[in-house]
């Protein structure tokens, strides 16, 4: 258990650390301190796994596999967003990789209610994806925004992280343990950091406090999934 505690203490430093580098513009301090932090949310991920046993086995295999492999896509996506500000590829390919992720999250989710509440949706749900798609309408078609070719891809990506968080949501009422909202909660995060990452990025000004938002929201979330791995 000590060692999960070190890894979640040096996390946040390198997180504090990463975020003060970004703002500072430090290129060789961000990758110093980016990829520490991105191996910790995996190694902390890895230990709650372990840490999670019943009479000395392992119970949470199946809920770790899916979660643990999309935030292995948001790792591959953070090591390419290194180079975002320099390279337009990379920026999509990063994208591509961290909207992968929340489509492995979304049909993880999809599946577990399925087979353990029989229901594919629900009035919940419904309401929370239309509200969601009427907010994605708004963001899309702000006039301060030019998202040039990459127009699609984020139109994808909001579907996609609407639908996950509506999915997500329903974790909370079926389930109803220590489980579910630490998985709803870091998904959810994820997913709202995405949005103030996007308004930093394809702003036609330079938004002072978008970039800071949407890192505090995405590494609180990659510290939280983990608890669900350990409360299952």
């Amino acid at each position: 258990m000590v060692y999960l505690y070190i890894a979640y203490f040096l996390y946040i430093v390198f997180a504090c650390r990463y975020i003060y580098a970004d703002y500072s513009d430090d290129i060789k301090k961000k990758r110093r301190s980016k990829i520490p932090v991105s191996l910790l949310y995996l190694a902390v991920a890895i230990l709650a796994f372990f840490l999670n046993t019943v009479d000395g086995k392992l119970v949470a295999a199946r809920h770790f596999s899916w979660i643990f492999a999309g935030m292995l896509l948001c790792f591959y996506g953070d090591m390419l967003m290194l180079n975002a500000e320099k390279s337009n590829r990379s920026m999509i390919f990063g994208m591509s990789s961290f909207l992968l992720s929340h489509i492995v999250f979304a049909t993880y989710f999809t599946i577990y209610l399925y087979q353990n509440a029989g229901q594919l949706y629900n009035l919940r749900e419904i309401i929370i994806f239309a509200v969601g798609i009427l907010f994605g309408v708004f963001f899309i078609t702000r006039r301060n925004l030019d998202f040039g070719r990459n127009k699609v891809l984020v139109i994808i990506f909001i579907i996609v992280s609407v639908y996950m968080i509506a999915k997500a949501s329903s974790l909370i009422e079926f389930m109803n343990t220590s489980v579910s909202w630490p998985t709803f909660l870091g998904v959810f995060f994820a997913a709202v950091s995405d949005i103030f990452l996007a308004y930093k990025y394809y702003s036609k000004r330079e938004p002072k406090l978008a970039l800071g938002v949407a890192l505090v929201l995405y590494y609180t979330g990659m510290a939280i999934l983990p608890f669900g791995i350990y409360y299952i």
